[in-house]
């Protein structure tokens, strides 16, 4: 049965023109099963993009009927000469599917390539920010002097050599300096040869007491010049050699040393104080790597950087910077000093610099700083330094038998002739210099409040802790005591065991229109004696 003629129908590009017999069914490409035919597109749009808009088909399901067109198919259009070519034939679902494959395909090189390129990008970027730039020799330098800041516990040894080019002696020492910041322990032991002579020694800090010895010190007698004198030189280094002498708190109290300051400090670095090392560093590197190397010490693997030290300008800006660390804020305290004043002094650029040398630093790979060597000479000498860090916990006791230091004293006084009398003799006069220091430090501070508010302060000012503390900035408060005293309360009248401040006119208190015009500091020595200082107004 022959298909009736379909009206508005789709003139297929193969129709042959009218009057002659149309093909067979057979002869007309059959459209795929359960696709209807693409409903008739706008007058320009190319054929081939019509035909992927066909409806979606299932090549599985059977046909049951014959292709029909749609009911409201538009008129035939005339079509434009180029898409009467062959290639705008209707699309088979083989076809269709295969160029959907291969438009996958095209699509997948590009994203493939896109993504090599952001992983390989973003690796690189990880790896030079996660490993290459942590282990440049500068940063390394930087993490190993950092990290050496961290530790609770440190020892080092090493030795020093200095020999002269000309004449002279020359000194030869090895050492092992252990510290412990947690406890405040110190450990400083080893030998110093000298002319021939090798003198052992070691020095421990326990507990806030200092602890001392040398031996086989008869090797130094060849090295003490003749006096002419009947010094007994035998007899102090038969009761010296070879004994622990200590120093402890009450001894340099009794000399007027107030060394409690100091004492009770802390050497352990903080966290901020680290990263302020860094933060120097960083700004003031003091070394520039020259060249890098493999090496091993003490069986450990390391990295030995030959470097180049900082100039005297830069390694002078790197320690300026470092004023802000805790154990220098506490330092200038003790001494009675401003932490933030300035170094009047500068490192000289005029005279020729004639040293020569190298330094090298070792680092291990996590970092830690294992060893530095230094060696220089210049015009007149030579000098070679050495030092190997480890970081194992460093515990100190305290030597047994230790005598005071007192006898030490009365040993080599005796020995030198001097009487009995000797040590209390130095003991007062150490006393009395501490008297004249603190005097001198307090007129300082008062001729300063002068300049401010044009009067002094009135007794009672100088008598309370809260007015000191917010007027006199950088005193030491062990100024206000007398060596022998226990108080920091100012007498009217001089007296022992205490300063006095007099002011006039007499009952000022600054407070009404009384106000506080002049002075007289003063404090009473050993023998008596005053030491004063009056106002300069």
């Amino acid at each position: 049965m022959e298909n009736p003629p379909q009206p508005g129908g789709i003139i297929s590009p193969t129709q042959p023109p009218a009057g002659q017999p149309a093909p067979t069914p057979n002869t007309q490409p059959a459209p795929a099963p359960n696709v209807p035919p693409a409903p008739a597109q706008p007058q320009m749009q190319p054929a081939p993009q019509a035909a992927f808009q066909q409806a979606p088909m299932n090549p599985a399901a059977p046909s049951t009927q014959q292709p029909m067109a749609p009911a409201q198919a538009a008129p035939a259009q005339p079509m434009p000469a180029f898409m009467n070519a062959p290639s705008a034939a209707p699309v088979s679902a083989s076809q269709m599917q295969g160029q959907k494959k291969s438009i996958k395909k095209k699509m997948v090189l590009p994203l493939v390539i896109i993504g090599a390129l952001l992983i390989i990008g973003g690796g690189s970027a990880a790896a030079y920010f996660g490993y290459v730039v942590p282990n440049k020799p500068e940063n390394k330098l930087l993490s190993a002097i950092s990290n050496l800041a961290t530790h609770k516990s440190v020892t080092i040894d090493g030795t020093v050599d200095y020999s002269p080019k000309s004449g002279g002696t020359g000194v030869a020492v090895d050492y092992k300096l252990a510290l412990n910041s947690e406890t405040s322990q110190v450990g400083l032991s080893g030998t110093v040869g000298v002319g021939g002579a090798k003198v052992p020694y070691e020095i421990r800090y326990i507990d806030k007491d200092l602890y001392f010895k040398a031996s086989d010190l008869n090797g130094l007698t060849s090295l003490i010049p003749s006096s002419g004198a009947d010094l007994d030189f035998s007899s102090i280094i038969k009761q010296v050699d070879g004994q622990w002498f200590v120093v402890d708190r009450s001894f340099t109290d009794s000399l007027g040393l107030k060394t409690s300051c100091v004492t009770d400090s802390s050497f352990a670095l903080n966290d901020a104080d680290v990263t302020l090392i860094k933060k120097a560093y960083k700004q003031h590197p003091l070394f520039t790597v020259k060249s890098s190397s493999s090496q091993t010490v003490d069986g450990e693997a390391t990295t030995k950087y030959l470097v180049d030290p900082a100039s005297d300008s830069e390694a002078s800006a790197f320690a300026s910077n470092l004023k802000g660390l805790s154990l220098y804020k506490k330092a200038m305290e003790c001494s009675g000093s401003s932490s933030n004043s300035s170094d009047s002094s500068s490192p000289s650029t005029s005279a020729k610099n004639t040293t020569t040398g190298t330094v090298s630093i070792y680092v291990t790979k996590d970092n830690q700083l294992k060893k530095i060597e230094i060696n220089g000479s210049d015009d007149s000498s030579s000098m070679k330094i050495a030092a190997t860090f480890s970081y194992a916990e460093v515990k100190l006791d305290k030597p047994a038998g230790a005598k005071s230091v007192q006898d030490l004293y009365t040993s080599v006084l005796g020995g030198l002739g001097f009487g009995p009398t000797a040590f209390t003799d130095i003991q007062s006069s150490a006393k009395d210099v501490e008297r004249k220091a603190d005097i001198n430090a307090l007129h300082g501070q008062l001729e300063a409040y002068w300049a401010q508010k044009g009067y002094y302060p009135s007794l009672k000012d100088m008598n309370s802790a809260a007015f000191i503390s917010a007027n006199f900035k950088g005193l030491d408060q062990e100024a206000l005591t007398d060596p022998d005293g226990s108080g920091t309360t100012f007498t009217v009248a001089p007296q022992k065991n205490a300063y006095t401040y007099t002011v006039q006119p007499s009952g000022c208190d600054n407070a009404t229109k009384t106000q506080c015009v002049s002075y007289v500091l003063s404090a009473m020595n050993t023998d008596g004696t005053l030491y004063s200082k009056q106002s300069l107004n």
